[in-house]
């Protein structure tokens, strides 16, 4: 399944929509949302109708597929900023999350449910 959504950023003027896709596994209680953001890029989550955030991966990595570095500390830093909120933004930073690849760049990764606080 997939969707519209409209993407805002601190380096556009304006939103642009953007496809997202949805996977309904066994195992997650809900449709969940990928997003990603590059180095020194924010991405905002967010979550509607009352519903708060779940956060159920984060990786911040080397952009790099071939590339096995990545930071030991990003799902805690990550739910520590948006875990039951209905909205968080956050920015993908080497101050944030360490420098798990010197010389590399780097994109923060973020899966996440709606979910209503059940």
């Amino acid at each position: 399944m997939q969707d519209k959504v409209k993407i805002w950023s601190n380096s556009l003027p304006n939103p642009i929509t953007a496809t997202v896709f949805f996977a309904s596994l066994a195992f997650l209680p809900r449709l969940s949302y990928g997003l990603s953001a590059l180095e020194h890029r924010t991405m905002s989550i967010f979550c509607q109708n009352g519903n708060t955030i779940n956060i159920l991966n984060a990786e911040y990595k080397s952009k790099d597929p071939h590339s096995t570095c990545t930071a030991v500390n990003a799902v805690t830093l990550v739910k520590d900023r948006c875990q039951g909120k209905d909205s968080c933004s956050l920015l993908a930073s080497n101050t944030i999350y360490s420098d798990p690849c010197p010389h590399e760049t780097k994109m923060l990764y973020v899966t996440y449910a709606c979910g209503d606080g059940e």
